[in-house]
């Protein structure tokens, strides 16, 4: 084998790495192509059902629904601001379950499909929660010369309180299981219906006006 043969065959498989790398560097492009996740976006606004005001610092939460449950799906937690705005970009598209929270308003959970590209937008509706009342005592035991106090706090659909003091009957209190029995009527969270009003009688009413209300109508 003279030089200039020798020279041929060195270009030759010069040539054919080249065209192998090329080949191979295609394929893993290809691949990345088809292995690349589609993102969208989501952005919106909440609003209170009652009167169509936007509202800050809700919690907006969305989750992929079980059939769109891949690698790169995650939760997400964003928080409107002061126009009642959020938005999330860069996340994969698909289909996600979507909720929000304040502290007296809730929106229920809706399917939302998040399209590739452009966001998608929407608008949230909180509807308000039952009413609810708080009451607390600056102490247990008042004596009968001084006034009681009382800080009273909760969410109500109108700007006026009604308040009813009963004197308890303490043998009716025994019939009906004790003190235990008592405190689960007058709470919110427990699944007791009876009346708190049969455990004594009506002494006084008393009318309170409700005059500091946050964005949702929740008083102290």
């Amino acid at each position: 084998m003279n030089e200039s043969t020798t020279q041929r065959a060195a270009a030759s498989t010069r040539v054919l790495a080249l065209v192998a790398a090329g080949a191979i560097a295609a394929g893993l492009l290809a691949f990345g192509i088809t292995e690349e996740v589609p993102v969208g976006g989501i952005e919106g606004k909440v609003m209170l059902k009652e009167n169509g005001r936007t509202l800050k610092g809700v919690e907006v939460y969305l989750s992929p629904t079980e059939e769109d449950q891949n690698e790169s799906a995650r939760r997400y937690r964003l928080e409107s601001d002061e126009k009642g705005r959020f938005f999330i970009r860069n996340m994969p598209s698909g289909d996600y379950t979507i909720t929000a929270n304040a502290k007296a308003h809730s929106f229920d959970a809706e399917r939302v499909t998040i399209g590739e590209g452009k966001p998608t937008v929407v608008e949230l509706l909180l509807k308000p929660t039952e009413p609810y009342l708080n009451l607390n005592a600056s102490q247990k035991v008042f004596l009968p010369k001084e006034q009681p106090s009382f800080q009273i706090d909760g969410f109500l659909a109108n700007e006026k309180l009604g308040i009813d003091v009963y004197r308890l009957n303490l043998t009716e209190i025994v019939k009906k299981g004790g003190v235990t029995s008592l405190l689960q009527a007058f709470s919110r969270y427990a699944n007791s219906r009876e009346d708190p009003a049969k455990y004594g009688t009506k002494v006084r009413h008393l009318d309170h006006k409700i005059v500091k209300q946050d964005a949702e109508g929740v008083f102290v």
